[in-house]
């Protein structure tokens, strides 16, 4: 269930804010992981031929919204 403070959150939530830091210096992660396994958002997170992937400063964040 979604508190106020998360619908606060989700509203703000872009891939860089306006200081320029990137959302998972922002928010934390328990969070972030919370809200993508409930579907309110979708964490991209790009993946180097070789397999690795790449560090959290090259994730993406889209906001899910309702159809």
């Amino acid at each position: 269930m979604l508190t106020a403070e998360d619908r606060a959150m989700l509203a703000e939530l872009c891939e860089r804010d306006e200081a320029g830091r990137h959302f998972t210096e922002v928010y934390t992660m328990d969070w972030l992981l919370k809200m993508e396994s409930l579907g309110y958002i979708t964490i991209t997170r790009p993946m180097h031929e070789t397999g690795i992937m790449y560090a959290p400063e090259y994730w993406h964040v889209t906001v899910n919204t309702a159809d």
